[in-house]
């Protein structure tokens, strides 16, 4: 569904609000936030959500992600994958199992050449990070540099690390959320120069599951469109976002749509310590020729109840030994080899 480089950031931007964690570290600040003058609180959130991505260190057990998404070339896909993570400071690995429930591509496989798994079918992946990333796949593996941007095989590690990771957002234009590339971090630092980033600023309160929220913008402004976000934040629950939202008008889109949004439940880690517990995301497009306005992706993504955050995770829950017999492709040293 990337239509665009732009389409990707906000794609990117999402995955990691998707799979957020905040802790409430940083209680004073959130104590500190009052009814006054919004603006005049921004300082505050934004130091709320700097604290919490900092805060983040260490983290493994279980995420479930259930996916439904409708395909560029009409085609509908319907997956269920279990990760299995671990990762503490720069180094992650993870293991999926995804079971294929429908798959049904919209042009016939023949004519492009691509694999087709069907459904009932299930495919096992493994990927680790350290000072490189190493996708496993079957009995192939590929090693790649996780800042080559022009490396899929690292795109990939990196966005199922997302998908599955406890991940933070500073609003601020600080640090980026734990596991993410540089390239990725949200604000965005390299945005193209025909793109501007506002500032962010406080719109609005309001009411979700009892807890009040401060509404935050950002807007993504380019010559053809306009892409404001809202981040709804928790100050009492340790600035975590239970509701997000991004819109698009201009180009194609000649009035404001609905892009994507986010939807958040939360539960109490540990003292003081507030993550999700079940993510829910959507997708949205609008045919620009038949006009039809329709969902292109629907995600569910469950945290298992045994997941733990800030915890001790020993180098073997980090390494990834490729087992004898890989075949492997090591795009930093341009050779090709077998593991003995």
């Amino acid at each position: 569904m990337k239509k665009s480089a732009l389409g990707l950031l906000l794609l990117l931007v999402l995955l990691a609000v998707g799979a957020y964690l905040w802790t409430t570290d940083s209680r004073s600040t959130s104590d500190s936030f009052t009814a006054s003058d919004d603006q005049a609180q921004l300082p505050v959130v934004v130091e709320g959500s700097r604290n919490a991505v900092a805060a983040i260190q260490s983290g493994k057990g279980q995420v479930t992600r259930r996916s439904w998404s409708r395909m560029n070339d009409g085609g509908v896909r319907e997956t269920e994958t279990k990760h299995q993570i671990a990762f503490s400071g720069d180094k992650f690995r993870l293991s999926s199992v995804t079971k294929y429930l429908q798959n049904t591509p919209g042009i016939p496989p023949e004519y492009t050449g691509a694999r087709v798994w069907k459904p009932d079918t299930f495919r096992r992946e493994s990927s680790y990070d350290g000072e490189k990333t190493v996708r496993l796949e079957e009995d192939k593996a590929t090693i790649s540099d996780p800042n080559d941007m022009k490396s899929h095989s690292g795109r990939s590690v990196f966005q199922d690390y997302r998908e599955a990771a406890v991940v933070g957002v500073d609003i601020g234009h600080s640090k980026p959320a734990h596991g993410l590339m540089e390239t990725d971090k949200w604000p965005h630092p390299t945005l193209p120069s025909s793109i501007t980033r506002s500032a962010p600023r406080i719109v609005g309160r309001e009411t979700l599951n009892g807890d009040e929220c401060i509404i935050v913008e950002i807007v993504l402004t380019s010559k053809y469109s306009t892409r404001p976000t809202w981040f709804w934040l928790n100050p009492t629950k340790g600035f975590t976002i239970p509701r997000a939202r991004g819109w698009v008008q201009g180009g194609d889109h000649t009035e404001k749509i609905l892009s994507w949004e986010s939807d958040v439940e939360v539960r109490e880690y540990g003292a003081d310590l507030w993550g999700p517990a079940k993510v829910s995301y959507k997708q949205y497009q609008l045919d620009k020729e038949t006009g039809e306005y329709y969902k292109t992706i629907d995600e569910v993504t469950t945290f298992a109840d045994d997941f733990q955050i800030n915890v001790p995770v020993s180098e073997a829950e980090l390494t990834l030994t490729l087992p004898s017999g890989t075949k492997v492709t090591d795009e930093l040293l341009k050779e090709t080899y077998t593991v003995p």
